[in-house]
C-alpha cells in the first residue's frame, strides 16, 4: 500500500508543478495590464448635475478640503446653504 501510494504521489507531483508554472506565467505577463493602485473615484460636477448637498460636502469632506469662511488657496471650500465655493487642486493630465 505504501508503495502505491508513492507511486501516485510522483505523477501528482509533476502535474503540480506543472500547473504552478503555468499559472505562474499568465500572471507574469498580465501583471503591468492592471493598475497598481487607484488613485481616485471619477465624480462629475457639471451645471445641473444631480447631487445632494450633503452628498457633495462629504466628497469634499473625503478629499481633504479644507472648509473656510474665504476661499483662497488649493483645497479650500466654502459653503452657505446649498452653495458652493471651491478651489479646486489642480491636474496635469498626461495627454497634455
Amino acid at each position: 500500500m505504501l508503495k502505491l501510494c508513492a507511486v501516485a504521489l510522483i505523477p501528482a507531483a509533476v502535474v503540480l508543478i506543472y500547473l504552478d508554472a503555468k499559472i505562474t506565467a499568465t500572471f507574469t505577463d498580465k501583471m503591468w495590464e492592471l493598475p497598481a493602485k487607484v488613485y481616485a473615484r471619477p465624480l462629475e460636477l457639471f451645471v445641473g448635475a444631480d447631487i445632494d448637498v450633503a452628498e457633495l460636502a462629504f466628497e469634499l469632506r473625503s478629499l481633504g478640503y479644507r472648509s473656510k469662511t474665504q476661499v483662497r488657496n488649493p483645497g479650500d471650500v466654502s459653503q452657505y446653504k446649498g452653495s458652493f465655493d471651491i478651489y479646486t487642486r489642480g491636474f496635469n493630465f498626461p495627454s497634455e
